[in-house]
């Protein structure tokens, strides 16, 4: 068992992961919203994209870390570790065909559509947090409570993911390190 409690070391954890350049830039890039929100609703809009666009970062950064654990928990095994190479290399390959897909499906958009789609992923809990200020702006106020909700459960569900796959990545190391001592000492 860990010297930490769980709740200690997932905090620790956010609290590092929320002090790197990924979560300031990712801040940065999303506190361009709030002058949106400003310009389109007032300052109750800008208000509310504020908070959205932080519980957008916590969300964010909870579903890194809840990610990155599981990997690590998955990529134990020389097998999945190769895969995964394979599939880097590949997704890398694949950037500049993926550029070139984008800007000629952004030349032939339908816009419609997109509105449309962008609708439906603001009540997803990656899109919910980025909705708040455009509701309040939009008149939309009863939508509030409802995107929240979503993002809390989601981030709560997301905590509770991380707290599961942090500590059988911690046990599953220490037990494989265990094992690989004895097996290492019944060999000499």
């Amino acid at each position: 068992r860990s010297p930490l409690r769980r709740r200690t070391l997932i905090a620790g954890l956010f609290a590092a992961a929320l002090a790197g350049i990924p979560a300031l830039s990712t801040l940065v890039a999303t506190f361009g919203m709030v002058d949106t929100a400003a310009r389109l609703g007032g300052p109750a809009a800008a208000l509310t994209e504020v908070a959205g666009v932080v519980l957008g970062l916590l969300l964010g950064v909870a579903l890194s870390r809840a990610v990155t654990s599981a990997f690590a928990e998955a990529l134990r095994s020389r097998r999945a570790r190769d895969l995964a190479t394979i599939l880097l290399a590949v997704t890398a390959a694949l950037v500049g065909p993926l550029q070139l897909l984008v800007l000629t499906a952004a030349q032939r958009a339908d816009w419609d559509t997109i509105a449309y789609l962008s609708t439906i992923l603001g009540w997803t809990p990656v899109g919910a947090p980025y909705s708040l200020g455009l509701d309040v702006a939009t008149g939309r106020v009863w939508a509030v409570p409802l995107r929240l909700a979503i993002v809390l459960v989601a981030g709560a569900a997301l905590l509770w993911w991380w707290g599961a796959t942090v500590e059988r990545a911690m046990l599953g190391n220490a037990s494989a390190g265990h094992a690989a001592g004895r097996a290492g000492g019944a060999t000499r």
